[in-house]
């Protein structure tokens, strides 16, 4: 019965978790609702859409509070409802007043996630949780994992931010599960040295 708001900028994987949380959510047969509020851009709302479908889980579009209306009759109670958002941009402050402004005008009650793109330089990754403090954040989720080695960024952002770590992909391939980031495995992680591009065959 949660509902949970995804935030984050453009390109951080915002979409792929959905599916990722949506796929796994449904091996432990819960049921889900997936709700999109990307309007913003050309080709926003059809990969959610794609990945939806072949879960056989249609995603709602919602543009105004009458679609939202229409899902809610369509969905009928979940476990689980996962709503993906267009992405941010904390130079442009204006991206987020047009989501904050989105949300309350849809009155949706959901927990509200920051998601981060791990390979995200330090300073841009810095700035995204203060940018986005106005959503009442419960925690950041990383993303792309896989894409780098290094993980002081990660945790000097959940640091200085006061916000606990939930999740992480680690993994393109919508059927591996996001890992749980413990603090055993984060002390694992950092005490291996990072990889350079060159320790790998071509």
């Amino acid at each position: 019965g949660k509902a949970h708001l995804l935030l984050g900028p453009n390109g951080a994987g915002k979409t792929t978790l959905i599916a990722h949380l949506a796929i796994h959510a449904k091996k432990q047969g819960r049921s889900i609702g997936i709700l999109s509020l990307d309007d913003q851009k050309i080709g926003g709302f059809e990969p959610l859409a794609i990945a939806s479908e072949i879960m056989g889980e249609p995603a709602h579009l919602i543009t105004s509070p009458a679609d939202l209306k229409n899902a809610g009759k369509i969905l009928g109670p979940r476990h689980l409802l996962l709503i993906d958002t267009a992405g941010l941009n904390p130079y442009q402050p204006e991206t987020l007043t047009r989501l904050q402004q989105r949300i309350a005008e849809l009155n949706i009650p959901a927990h509200a996630h920051l998601v981060l793109p791990a390979p995200l330089n330090v300073a841009d990754m810095a700035a995204l949780p203060v940018a986005c403090h106005r959503f009442n954040l419960a925690s950041i989720i990383f993303t792309k994992l896989d894409s780098t080695s290094r993980y002081g960024a990660l945790l000097t952002t959940a640091e200085n931010s006061a916000l606990p770590i939930g999740l992480a992909t680690h993994s393109a391939d919508m059927g591996t599960p996001p890992l749980t980031l413990t603090p055993a495995w984060l002390a694992q992680a950092l005490a291996q040295l990072p990889h350079q591009p060159w320790e790998f065959a071509s």
